[in-house]
């Protein structure tokens, strides 16, 4: 019972941390700084993306690496990568192929899928609104790592 206790506590630290790099990632792709680069329009359309966020707090860098195949087709399939000092400190997937849900960390794996359409609607959400704000990208960095991936 303990246990479930500290899987519980570490679960709604990676929601913070997530919320975190999403609020720190939205801002930075808003503010619009980086180096003008090569001609890629494609993000707008794109049927998967990857992309890497590094956030600062506090002195510490926290990175989420965000991935999504088969963007708005009704297969979707989120896997969202927390690192911390290079190494995976949690994985969370979302696949609406099989409606499931899976988030990982200290090496267990727990289900998560009675919450389903809570998840995929957020993650949803999320990646159409990287694509929105990254519609007219010109290329080049935007203060963290981009790649569109086909």
């Amino acid at each position: 019972m303990k246990e479930r206790g500290v899987s519980s506590i570490i679960f709604v630290m990676a929601i913070v941390i997530i919320i975190a790099a999403v609020i720190a990632g939205g801002y930075f792709l808003l503010k619009g700084e980086g180096e003008e680069g090569g001609g890629n329009d494609g993000v707008a359309s794109a049927s998967s993306l990857d992309i890497k966020v590094d956030a600062a707090y506090q002195g510490q860098t926290q990175t989420t690496r965000y991935r999504v195949k088969n963007i708005n087709t009704g297969n979707d399939k989120y896997r969202i990568d927390g690192y911390s000092a290079g190494e995976i400190v949690y994985i969370f997937l979302v696949n609406a192929v099989d409606q499931t849900v899976y988030f990982k960390s200290n090496g267990e794996w727990e289900n998560y899928s009675d919450n389903f359409q809570l998840w995929f609607q957020s993650y949803q959400q999320f990646f159409q609104g990287y694509q929105m704000n990254l519609s007219g990208w010109a290329g080049g960095i935007i203060l963290s790592r981009l790649a569109m991936c086909r």
